[in-house]
């Protein structure tokens, strides 16, 4: 490591010293020319030198005022050896610089009284073994013999120099005993060992280069350079040091300067953190990185002083990237060239245009690629010999003839890299001068440059600064408010600006109107639109160009408002008003109406449309959407587009993110068009007469979790979901919907099902009242194991501190029980099904099979959608009544009763008589926003029809009816709510169909379980006139799919009506199957066989089913059987005669 700052002392002294006429004393003349002989110094060794040596010709030489040599530069070439006796005569001798030459062992020792600087280039080696006396400036550079060789300097033989340099020699210094009195600030040398300085407390400057072996455990004492202001480091070994991290542990250090030189720097223990020097550090260099310099291929600096920093540079590295820019937004200057960098240039508009002050930013010799951006425009940036393409910007394009813009773009591959570039003043712009004093100005503009050299003004304004945002900062010669405009030039590309610094107000000389368009031409105006504003009466005159003399505005059309107007300029916040005379010259237009959807502009003949209109004559609307219905995500639909689409529509088209839709139909406000599933916001075009309006809309309901209420402000949570903490919408509101069953006798695992979501915090399940563990949970399922038992179980779970409480039947039953046990006439199914011996039919097989002798029974689905069933005199009218909300309490949730009777519309009549044998009627409604239908399928079928339901099969026959009823998408008040379906049966008799062999009986209810576990009406008897009504309801229904327990119940009963209500779990899509049929027992007499001795026993079968899907329930088959003799089934009777 080579250091010259003594040399440089000595000849910046020379350079400054006074040109003195005095020749040197005669005392010592003798004594210079006996050191001169003494080490042949060849420049020196001239006749008459004394009266030379004091002119300052010499470097390093020079005497005082009378004639003393004050300072001396030898340099030799012999091997005499010069002692201080050789220097006795000079009296006021300071500075003394020897090159090359051999001094004896103690010369440091004992200089003559006036020495305070002494520099030798020595010959000779010779060791520091005692303390040396006070010196300024001790330099000592051992050549020849003292090279690589190695001392010990104690600490405490150095108190009383000031600065101590030793070069040549591997020096190590010992930090030896008290140094309270050491008053060291400066110390430059080789070393193996880092010394311990902290007790060095007037050391400021330390400077070392690390030779071959030296010892890496001393680098820990780097912990004790808190107090430097300027530290300077390198090694010469041939192996790679990494780069100490004790600089990021040392807590408010003073530093000013880090310096490393030479060495080869290999990865840091850890990304390297200086903003512990906070606002000291203003230089830091590190020149010779290295190719290992990195962490894992990145910049290995995570932080940088948070004070300005005017130096950061880390030059020919090895990083694949640039690092994040903002970590030098504190930097004056920074570089990272030569440094292997790659990947795009990024902007700099949220790093480095935050600095507070302008930035240079060398990155030189890299492989960068991308552009430039104009958020570089404020940094003098070196990007030279990169991968860079693409467009400059204007602020680099326009000074392309500066021969430094030159050389911190060229290796590139720009497309305007022209160095014959020109640019006007649209390119570049001054806005203003800032008057900051007398003699401070900051002149404002856009695209000014970098290059303070490059402008030039009259009066001479000298720029000392470079400021952000297109700024520069200087002082003029004399006093500014001499002046009140500047004339200013910008040398390349050579555009002239004048501008105010006076603060005049503006000056209005002329004003020519042409048409609409207005010249005003005078002085103190601005070359930025945006500060400029003219008013013509009550009307804005809009600036389309501004210079210092002259604006040129434009008035809307049409000019109406004529006359004598006042006319004002306002530039900033000074306005000058006059008055014009505002000229109205008619032009007709071709339609002078515009089609009424405009106004002609009589200035240039032509139509003004209005905002919505187009052509020469406004014939053409300029169509827009602004709105639309919104349809579901998962199936989209039919949409309306509202807006304004005129009522020409010459090739109409509509696409929705780049897809055509079907268009229905169009008027001057709407479009009814198709869209695609999807979600989210969607790119729409629609196209007529040659225009194309595009832009985005949401047509897709919200299917997220929630919707931001308006009003509140607030998101309101869909029915399963809700919101915990800051959990908002994401936390499942859950909800038990089916079963599965396990026999009654053994237990085992079922599966609960229904929606759980995906978070489970603080889960805990209760079964039977008992707190059970789970196998397994997911979105849809719970998995657990119960033991052996019977009957209604109660079950809770909680998670995510939100607790569902319902019941469930988890057992299965052995046997299904039939009804009347088949009445001794049939075999009792599996499925609780009577199948009857020949000649016996019904549900219980109770009644004989006669054929065809039997009344007949008419059946029939009316438009309101209820079924009616006529045999003789008695009438069942049958239809869905109502759907309600139940609570947890079983209470019907207010307001939730819904009557269904009433709002049934057809929708679609099929006839399947060939195929299936069926007349298929559809119905439907939507109540708050769930969609209910309803199928009603006769069967004409001589075989019936068979239908699988739940595991279970059931046969409606000949004459019956399935009716079938769908409940989608019911938005629950709660997770605990369920849903109930209610039923009626209508009974009434015909006038004029009256059975005189009939007695008038009262209407009699009967029920009867098919399982002896479960208090659940599976079978309804209803009698009446004779003829009895058998319901089968099974036990069975599917809740989202899934096979679960449902029960059904008579809520109310009289001799006109009986009503029935199906419970339901909490679900999507439900499905129950009852099944009815009339019969009129064997026994029963007709009206006109009255009297008669013959019994004719007849079957009517009508059957009716009811599924339900979203909340379904299914009602089979009606039987209506006559009722003169006591041969009833008794069946858990409710009531009745």
């Amino acid at each position: 490591m080579k250091y010259n700052l003594p040399i440089l002392i000595i000849l910046l002294i020379s350079f400054i010293s006074f040109v003195n006429s005095v020749d040197l004393v005669s005392e010592e003349v003798p004594y210079l020319y006996s050191i001169i002989q003494k080490v042949n110094d060849t420049k020196l060794n001239i006749p008459n030198i004394e009266t030379i040596i004091c002119s300052g010709v010499f470097f390093g030489s020079r005497c005082n005022s009378n004639g003393n040599l004050e300072s001396l530069t030898l340099r030799s070439t012999t091997n005499e050896i010069l002692s201080w006796s050789d220097f006795n005569g000079f009296t006021k001798l300071y500075y003394l610089y020897m090159a090359e030459v051999s001094v004896d062992q103690n010369f440091a020792y004992f200089p003559i009284p006036s020495i305070g600087y002494l520099s030798i280039h020595n010959k000779l080696y010779f060791e520091f073994d005692k303390v040396l006396p006070k010196y300024d400036n001790v330099y000592i550079n051992f050549q020849g013999e003292g090279i690589n060789s190695h001392m010990n300097i104690k600490a405490s033989y150095l108190k009383d120099v000031t600065s101590f340099t030793v070069l040549g020699a591997i020096c190590d210094i010992e930090i030896d005993g008290d140094q309270s009195g050491n008053k060291l600030s400066s110390l430059f040398f080789n070393t193996k060992n880092i010394p311990d300085v902290s007790s060095l407390s007037f050391l400021r400057t330390l400077s070392f280069n690390l030779g071959n072996d030296f010892n890496q455990s001393s680098l820990v004492n780097i912990l004790s350079f808190s107090k430097l202001t300027y530290i300077g480091m390198g090694f010469s070994n041939s192996n790679p040091l990494n780069f100490p991290t004790e600089f990021s542990n040392i807590i408010n250090p003073m530093w000013g300067t880090i310096y490393f030189t030479q060495g080869n720097w290999g990865p840091p223990a850890d990304y390297i953190d200086l903003s512990n020097s906070n606002q000291t550090l203003v230089s830091f260099s590190l020149k010779n990185a290295g190719k290992k310099f990195n962490i894992n291929g990145n910049f290995p600096f995570s932080k940088l002083p948070t004070g300005t920093c005017s130096n950061f540079i880390v030059e020919n590295g090895n990083f694949s990237t640039l690092p994040d820019l903002s970590i030098f937004q504190r930097a004056q200057q920074f570089s990272l060239s030569n440094s292997e960098i790659g990947g795009n240039l990024p902007s700099v508009k949220d790093t480095l245009q935050k600095s507070a002050f302008t930035q240079t930013a060398t990155l030189s010799n890299n492989k960068l690629t991308g552009s430039i951006d104009e958020s570089w425009c404020s940094i003098s940036l070196d990007v030279s010999n990169n991968l860079l393409s693409g467009s400059l910007p204007d602020c680099y394009y326009c000074y392309l003839q500066d021969p430094t813009y030159q050389r911190r773009l060229v290796g590139n591959n720009f497309s305007n890299y022209n160095l014959t570039s020109t640019c006007n003043d649209g390119q570049i712009n001054v806005y203003k001068f800032l008057n900051l004093s007398s003699t401070r100005v900051t002149l404002i503009g856009k695209n000014i440059g970098t290059n303070l050299d490059n402008i030039v003004t009259y009066p001479e304004i000298k720029f000392s600064s470079n400021n952000l945002n297109d700024s520069f900062s200087g002082y003029f010669s004399v006093a500014s408010n001499q002046y009140d405009i500047i004339q200013i030039r910008f040398l390349i590309p050579g555009i002239n600006f004048t501008v105010s610094i006076a603060g005049n107000a503006p000056q209005i000389d002329t004003i020519i109107q042409n048409n609409a368009t207005f010249e005003i031409t005078g002085q103190y105006y601005s070359y930025d639109k945006s500060v400029v504003n003219v008013k013509i009466g009550n009307n804005d005159c809009i600036v389309k160009s501004t210079t210092f003399y002259k604006i040129i505005c434009d008035i809307n059309y049409p000019i109406v408002d004529y006359g004598n107007k006042s006319f004002t300029v306002m530039v900033e916040d000074k306005s000058t008003t006059t008055y014009f005379n505002l000229i109205h010259t008619p032009v007709p237009c071709k339609n002078p109406t515009c089609n009424s959807n405009g106004i002609c502009n009589d200035h240039m003949g032509v139509c003004a449309c209005f905002k919505e209109w187009t052509s020469e004559d406004c014939l053409i609307p300029i169509h827009n959407v602004t709105n639309s219905t919104k349809v579901p995500v998962e199936s989209g639909g039919a949409i309306k587009l509202y807006g304004w689409f005129g009522d020409i529509h010459l090739g109409i088209s509509v696409s929705f993110n780049g897809v055509s839709s079907l268009i229905d139909s169009i008027n001057s406000n709407t479009i009814y068009a198709q869209i695609g599933k999807g979600f989210g916001f969607v790119k729409t075009e629609v196209t007529q007469n040659g225009i194309t309006w595009s832009g985005l809309i949401n047509p897709y309901l919200q299917p997220e979790n929630g919707y931001c209420n308006e009003t509140t402000k607030q998101c309101t949570c869909n029915n399963k979901w809700t919101s915990l903490d800051n959990e908002i919408c994401t936390i499942p509101y859950h909800y038990v919907s089916s079963s599965s069953k396990v026999p009654s006798t053994s237990g085992g695992n079922i599966s609960i099902s229904g929606f759980f979501g995906d978070v489970h915090k603080y889960f805990q399940f209760s079964f039977d009242n008992e707190i059970i563990p789970i196998n397994s949970i997911d979105n849809e399922t719970i998995v657990i194991s119960i033991p052996p038992g019977v009957g209604l179980k109660n079950i809770e779970i909680i998670q995510n501190n939100i607790t569902w409480s319902g019941s469930i039947y988890p057992y299965s039953e052995s046997t299904i029980n039939c009804l009347n046990n088949c009445s001794g006439n049939g075999n009792c199914n599996s499925n609780g099904e009577c199948k009857c011996n020949s000649g016996f039919i019904g549900l219980d097989c109770l009644t004989k099979d006669v054929g065809e002798s039997k009344p007949p029974t008419e059946t029939k689905v009316n438009p309101d959608g209820t079924t009616t069933i006529i045999n003789e005199d008695t009438v069942y009218l049958i239809y869905i009544d109502s759907i309600a909300e139940i609570d947890l309490n079983n209470n019907q949730v207010p307001n939730s009763l819904i009557n269904l009777k009433s709002g049934w519309k057809i929708t679609n009549t099929t006839n399947n008589l060939t195929g299936s044998g069926s007349l298929i009627s559809t119905f439907s409604q939507i109540v708050n926003n769930a969609t209910i239908i309803m199928t009603i399928e006769n069967i004409e079928s001589n075989n019936g029809k068979e239908f699988t339901f739940a595991g279970n099969q059931f046969t409606v026959s000949k004459d019956g009816f399935k009716l079938s009823l769908s409940v989608s998408n019911w938005n629950y008040k709660s997770n605990l709510n369920t849903l109930q379906i209610q039923m009626s049966s209508d009974i009434s008799t015909t006038e004029g169909k009256i059975n005189n062999c009939i007695d008038s009986e009262h209407t009699n209810v009967e029920t009867s379980p098919n399982s002896n576990n479960l208090q659940n009406v599976n079978y309804l008897k209803i009698s009446k006139n004779g003829k009895t009504l058998y319901g089968r309801f099974q036990d069975k229904m599917l809740s989202d799919g899934r096979p679960t327990t449902t029960i059904t119940k008579i809520i109310s009963k009289d001799d006109k009506k009986v009503l029935i209500s199906l419970d339901m779990p909490h679900c999507n899509q439900c499905l129950l199957d009852p099944d009815f049929s009339v019969i009129i027992n064997s026994d029963f007499k007709s009206s006109d066989s009255c009297g008669k001795e013959n019994k004719k026993p007849w079957l009517i079968p009508v059957a009716v089913t009811v599924p339900v899907v979203g909340c379904a329930l299914i009602i089979a088959a009606f039987m209506l059987r006559k009722k003169i003799h006591s041969n009833k089934i008794l069946l858990n009777k409710f009531g009745g005669k």
